[in-house]
């Protein structure tokens, strides 16, 4: 069974093979809250982009020449803010193939999957 929390003990490895074979230095963030961005400055198309250090995650950037392994668009429908993304139903996520939760949902259970996320907005 998938687990939610990634050990410290399992990411310090995952970051040793992201910067062994992928040369990439993730240092550990000293403070680990979630930042929260303002749902007003987030626009349709910007995409957060993640990489989970469980193994998998990291195994998927390497072999496609990235540092992350899943990209997340966000997009507004009726006036509220969502992340959409294909996965697979899991540990982490309620919903198989292509979904779209509330931004605030979102970030909750990104945070709780223990996901390491970058904000890309997109330049109109």
């Amino acid at each position: 069974e998938f687990t939610q929390n990634v050990g410290e003990m399992f990411a310090d490895m995952n970051r040793e093979f992201m910067k062994a074979y992928i040369g990439i230095d993730m240092k550990p963030r000293e403070n680990s809250e979630v930042l929260q961005i303002p749902e007003e400055l987030i626009q349709d198309g910007d995409t957060f982009d993640l990489i989970r250090l469980n193994g998998l995650g990291p195994m998927i950037a390497w072999a496609m020449g990235a540092a992350t392994s899943h990209t997340v668009v966000a997009l507004r429908r009726n006036g509220t803010l969502y992340l959409c993304e294909s996965t697979t139903v899991n540990g982490d996520w309620p919903t198989n193939g292509i979904q779209c939760n509330p931004y605030s949902d979102w970030v909750m259970m990104g945070n709780e999957a223990d996901y390491q996320v970058v904000w890309a907005p997109i330049d109109y």
